[in-house]
């Protein structure tokens, strides 16, 4: 019955549900200028396998980017500073948000934007959000966990005539602890990023640029036991350069350039230049992107790694349209992306990139109506040295497996707008994997087969908002445990409800509460979620 009704809601979730969201490319820097209205944070957010590429649909047609988006169907991201949306000229240049709940969450943000001139505007962000509290191991032992995420960022920009130059600092902390560790107990990771950019503001001119040139450092400190990771830096530049040949077509390249550097001795610094030169015509009705990737290291398997990058998209009118897509790349496993894995990662190796030689997709996009989208699609990836997570019982630590991992995966999102009144978005993705590992149960454990997502926002009065919706993860059904490695990896739901309202002007109340079935979840590193948790505050714009 269970299965009936998860089978139920998935097919329901292609065929229903909204979101309005504009389509994005690499080949433009566009200023956009909005009212600061940030989304409140989730308390107790499920980790769950990294989403298939985002449908994105202009209101009234579909004109989607020749520039095939590189690399993000499964691949997750490097650990993120939060970026908020700038606030709008004019009008209220702060913003400041505090709230609390059980568990001890803990959600503070801050933000403060200076116009100090019309071509001239910086900008301050700081944030601190976490929690504190007993939650149940994989034993049901009591254990009293701890997280808490601060960060700060400062943002400079300058307006030339046709050019846009930035200067960006960032610095981000992690304190926690691990479950069963009988030593000291005060993990501690740092990040820092600091860069400068440039970008062409115009797109009608023969070349057209994005470079972004910076170094970012990630340190941890009191590691367990003889696994004294140390830090990682990384000297990084990466871009794009493009140029139209006519009115149809445009020639360039994307590229990103690595120089990693350790402060261990077991681990062997390198460089890594992965490159994407492309073609792109368009028509009337359709366009082709001819391109390929072409990635390089000096270390880690050495050599190049090539990848097609092929898209065809045409538009049956203008709103419907048929496309295919091959793509692929690489992706590199440093400290930045285990630890968005998993903040309790272990290396006591040192881990090869991922490489993707193919990843291809055909799907069916449409918008039938205003305010109405629709995403078909299915594909065949293959990877090689895909990460899959291997946990150890005691203490809990995350260690990566590699090995060759093949997925034919499907889905579908549908998503529905009323106006300023009604929103919900629904998306599910069916996944079937496949590898040759030696120990191929244990190494697919931690895969998904099935994730269901859906979100709903209501206006009910002027000043009031609510959203809902529901989270859903299906594990393949492992139930042994082999050695001192975790194996069976429960489903995660995640069922939540919140509320916004403006009590005066520029001074809202808010409120969420996350996992409202009070389930027993972990996540992939097999550490627990909170069960049923609240948080609630006050925002002030100033």
């Amino acid at each position: 019955m269970k299965k009936n009704i998860l089978l139920f809601l998935s097919l329901i979730s292609v065929s229903l549900t909204s979101y309005s969201q504009k389509d994005t490319t690499m080949n433009r820097t566009v200023i956009v200028e909005n009212n600061y209205n940030p989304e409140i944070m989730d308390a107790s957010k499920i980790n769950v396998l990294p989403k298939i590429e985002d449908f994105k649909a202009p209101k009234n047609d579909i004109r989607y980017s020749t520039n095939a988006t590189p690399l993000t169907s499964f691949s997750d991201k490097t650990v993120d500073f939060q970026i908020s949306e700038p606030l709008k000229r004019g009008q209220k240049n702060g913003y400041l948000r505090a709230g609390y709940g059980n568990y001890g969450n803990t959600d503070i943000f801050a933000k403060y934007v200076v116009d100090l001139t019309s071509e001239d505007r910086l900008s301050f962000e700081t944030g601190l959000d976490g929690m504190k509290g007993k939650l149940k191991d994989w034993n049901s032992h009591d254990w009293n966990g701890r997280f808490f995420t601060s960060h700060i960022n400062a943002d400079y920009s300058h307006y030339f005539k046709n050019y846009l130059f930035t200067v960006q600092g960032k610095f981000k902390s992690q304190v926690f602890n691990y479950i069963n560790h009988g030593g000291f107990d005060k993990q501690h990771n740092t990040i820092a990023d600091v860069n400068a950019s440039l970008s062409s503001l115009q797109d009608n001119t023969p070349i057209n640029f994005y470079v972004k040139m910076g170094y970012r450092s990630f340190a941890q400190k009191f590691a367990l036991g003889d696994f004294k990771q140390g830090s990682q830096g990384d000297f990084y530049i990466n871009g794009n350069v493009w140029g139209k040949l006519n009115d149809e077509s445009n020639v360039g390249i994307n590229f990103e350039m690595d120089n990693l550097s350790y402060s261990s001795r077991t681990l062997d610094g390198y460089s890594a230049l992965r490159t994407n030169p492309y073609y792109s015509l368009k028509g009337d009705d359709w366009n082709i992107r001819i391109g390929a990737h072409a990635d390089y290291q000096t270390a880690l398997e050495k050599g190049v790694e090539f990848a097609p990058d092929l898209l065809v998209q045409y538009s049956i009118d203008d709103r419907y349209q048929l496309y295919a897509k091959v793509d692929g790349g690489v992706i590199l496993n440093d400290f930045y992306r285990l630890s968005s894995l998993s903040p309790y990662f272990i290396m006591n190796r040192q881990y090869l990139s991922t490489s993707v030689p193919f990843d291809g997709k055909i799907g069916f996009k449409a918008s039938p109506m205003d305010e109405m989208w629709l995403h078909l699609f299915a594909g065949y990836r293959i990877n090689k040295n895909e990460l899959s997570y291997i946990v150890s019982s005691e203490p809990s630590y995350t260690q990566f497996y590699q090995d060759k991992a093949n997925c034919v995966y499907g889905g579908g999102e549908f998503r529905y707008s009323f106006k300023d009144l009604f929103d919900i978005n629904t998306k599910a993705v069916i996944y079937k994997w496949n590898s040759k590992a030696a120990n191929e149960d244990l190494f697919l454990a931690s895969k998904p087969e099935l994730t269901l997502d859906i979100d709903l926002r209501y206006r009910v009065i002027q000043n009031l908002y609510l959203n809902g919706g529901f989270s859903y993860v299906k594990r393949i059904d492992n139930k042994d445990i082999i050695g001192d490695y975790r194996y069976k990896y429960d489903n995660l739901n995640n069922l939540y409800i919140g509320a916004e309202y403006e009590i005066f002007d520029n001074i809202s109340v808010y409120a969420k509460l996350n996992n409202i079935l009070n389930s027993k979840n972990y996540r992939e590193d097999c550490y627990p979620t909170e069960k049923f948790n609240f948080i609630g505050g006050l925002s002030f714009k100033f």
